[in-house]
């Protein structure tokens, strides 16, 4: 089941303008689910927005995500959520150009023409917690599908392409209407090769330092903030130093049956020392390590995705996530 994108912190995503974290609109998140959406406010530019790059680029594929708008006003090419080429060209959005909070679905082309493909039959509701899920087919017989709480509002087939692109490597998350006062929230953005709309997102934040924390700087202290802040930093300046974290686990409640684990870091290589970063879960009393990620020049997000426990080679355990022994982490690679 790949997964090309999972995420729901500002470390997840590179912000485009005026965004920020939210905590205090409780209204706008599941509280057990994530502990802070991403807002994009109301004196916002219309092509402000979080923007999340998948871990490859794509022809096929769903994405989700909770979505809570404290208004529907009309703004004329604001998108609340667009597709994006490789070359960061917006090519297919959603977006309320006609106010009312009724849905378009339109592509784009590099010089910023938008063609409507279609408008949903009901509105975006005002002030409510929404899960989004859209399935694209991206080519010129393509089919996009939008659903809103597992409703089909949108189901267009046909050329969805512009200027040639024939693939989507990212996404920008905006809002319905910054410049008219509107602001947006969002939550447990997901993106997968297969049908999303049964999937939900539980962040599992760093606690308190885990099995072993060697890194040459910091703790789990520096890694956990729920507002970014790249001046706090763990570092290692020496190959095979491990940084690991127990999680808070409160969020995974019931017996749900858990799909697959994300880890995912904000990392960059210093002009010396190690030039790798390996990331790692520890389940029954065993590390395991992804293979080696080639640390980014400048800080951005590093990613490692287990669909079953590798401890077992069987389906993840909501228990596996509970037990006292679980933890997160990164090892410095040469």
């Amino acid at each position: 089941m790949p997964f090309y994108f999972i995420g729901g912190e500002d470390s997840d995503f590179t912000k485009i303008g005026l965004c920020s974290v939210d905590t205090a609109t409780t209204a706008a998140r599941r509280t057990a689910f994530a502990r802070c959406s991403l807002k994009v406010g109301t004196t916002a530019a219309i092509s402000d927005g979080w923007v999340g790059q998948f871990s490859s680029a794509q022809s096929s594929f769903w994405l989700t995500a909770k979505f809570y708008n404290a208004g529907t006003n009309a703004v004329a090419n604001c998108d609340f959520i667009a597709l994006m080429d490789s070359g960061f060209n917006r090519r297919i959005s959603l977006s309320v150009p006609g106010g009312g909070g009724v849905i378009f679905l339109r592509k784009r082309n590099a010089a910023g023409t938008y063609t409507t493909l279609a408008t949903s039959g009901i509105a975006m509701m005002a002030s409510a917690l929404v899960k989004l899920d859209m399935q694209v087919a991206y080519g010129t017989s393509g089919n996009i599908k939008v659903y809103l709480d597992g409703t089909l509002i949108i189901d267009y087939t046909g050329d969805v392409t512009t200027d040639g692109a024939t693939t989507l490597s990212g996404f920008v998350l905006g809002s319905e209407g910054p410049a008219a006062g509107i602001t947006s929230y969002w939550s447990e953005v997901i993106v997968s090769s297969v049908d999303t709309r049964s999937l939900a997102l539980v962040t599992l934040p760093p606690l308190a330092n885990g099995n072993a924390f060697t890194f040459t700087t910091g703790t789990t202290t520096n890694l956990s903030e729920v507002t970014l802040d790249d001046a706090t930093l763990a570092t290692s300046a020496t190959a095979g130093q491990i940084a690991q974290s127990t999680i808070t686990s409160s969020g995974v409640t019931g017996n749900p049956q858990i799909v697959a684990v994300a880890v995912n870091a904000r990392a960059q290589k210093g002009t010396t020392g190690p030039s790798k970063a390996d990331l790692g879960v520890r389940t029954a009393s065993t590390d395991y390590w992804s293979p080696d990620i080639a640390l980014p020049v400048t800080l951005d997000r590093i990613s490692n995705v287990w669909e079953t426990n590798p401890n077992t080679s069987a389906p993840w355990l909501y228990t596996d996530l509970t037990n006292a022994g679980f933890n997160i982490g990164m090892k410095s690679v040469t």
